[in-house]
């Protein structure tokens, strides 16, 4: 990651895709670009979205339907920066 010739274009690249507020520090985007290399590394969390079963799928393809209630819950404590944890108790 300390080879300049390495770095830049891939840097680059990923900050075209990219767009932060005018007062955006780098050491924010560090902590960011840090943060996401972990969660990649396998450092990070992983869940699924509670599902009530099957749904209707486009042109014969299969397809699930989300549990609307603990979809619901699962976002508002993602949002909220709660823990979360997605089990059959709901």
């Amino acid at each position: 990651m300390l080879d300049p010739f390495r770095t830049y274009p891939a840097l680059g690249a990923g900050l075209d895709t990219l767009v932060v507020d005018k007062d955006m520090q780098l050491s924010g985007l560090v902590s960011l670009f840090r943060a996401m290399k972990s969660a990649s590394g396998g450092g990070g969390g992983q869940l699924n979205v509670p599902v009530a079963g099957p749904g209707p799928g486009p042109a014969g393809r299969s397809a699930l339907e989300w549990d609307a209630a603990k979809a619901q819950r699962l976002f508002a404590g993602l949002r909220d920066d709660r823990p979360v944890r997605v089990d059959d108790r709901g």
